[in-house]
């Protein structure tokens, strides 16, 4: 009887035991947040992996191009965004973003992403990350690499990257004509280069008599006629692709100025 009475005490014990081991087991158990960067190239655009990525091809000298990519929290736990920022760049000027689903630039961080509750009608949380780029030079070929910094991963601090490529596309230089009081300038011919900026000077913009209390107001026609030999990349439906490839500041009491 005293056999069979400890017998049953220790199977009772082992039982218990297991129990409380599973309980333990079950509640150390963690989520670990997950982020899922997706690249969304564009028509003309190629999608690039390992990191996932972009790559822009041609790009005309001074003007911008984006990349999008769509990042997401593939986890049940709360992924949060704690900066955006570029690791390194290469061949010409980065510029990282992130938005709202709304399109609302995201501007304090930390930012949280819900976590994903299985409803697959719901959609994961997610938001957009924009990077813009303008070359440097001609031909250059420009890689820039862009770091999100999260509590994703077992140890909590994963560093996800994307990376973004384009190549400079020198297309000729602008060739500016301003018309006004139907007379017009050929910018170039009117303009000297004076600290990294052309300053050009042309006729007063006379209105004529103005009465008192009242204003004028005068038209100015700024156009860019390429010259021979300056060939605009085409879009993907064919028609060119007139980057901005100038800026002209004017301030009242001083001459044009503009920048190339």
């Amino acid at each position: 009887m005293g056999y069979l009475t400890r017998a049953l005490l220790s199977t009772a014990l082992v039982a218990g035991l297991t129990l409380v081991t599973a309980c333990d087991r079950d509640s150390l158990s963690k989520e670990i947040a997950r982020i899922e960067i997706d690249p969304k190239p564009e028509s003309g655009q190629v999608e690039l992996s390992n990191p996932p990525g972009i790559d822009l091809g041609k790009v005309p000298l001074f003007g911008t191009y984006v990349a999008r990519f769509e990042v997401q929290n593939i986890s049940r736990a709360i992924l949060e965004i704690e900066s955006v920022t570029m690791e390194s760049a290469v061949g010409g000027k980065f510029t990282p973003k992130l938005l709202r689903p709304s399109g609302a630039p995201i501007e304090s961080f930390p930012f949280t992403l819900k976590a994903d509750d299985g409803n697959a009608s719901g959609g994961k949380d997610h938001a957009t990350l924009e990077v813009s780029f303008t070359p440097e030079g001609g031909d250059i070929e420009a890689t820039g690499i862009v770091a999100l910094a999260t509590n994703a991963g077992g140890s909590e601090n994963e560093i996800a990257t994307a990376q973004v490529l384009g190549v400079g596309w020198f297309i000729g230089q602008p060739n500016l004509e301003l018309q006004y009081n139907g007379v017009s300038y050929d910018l170039p011919e009117d303009c000297t280069f004076d600290a990294g900026s052309e300053v050009c000077v042309l006729p007063t913009l006379d209105f004529g008599n103005v009465p008192l209390g009242t204003s004028a107001t005068s038209r100015l026609y700024l156009r860019n006629l390429p010259k021979e030999g300056c060939v605009l990349p085409p879009r993907p439906d064919g028609s060119p692709d007139c980057a901005p490839v100038w800026r002209m500041i004017c301030s009242e009491g001083s001459p044009y100025r503009a920048s190339r």
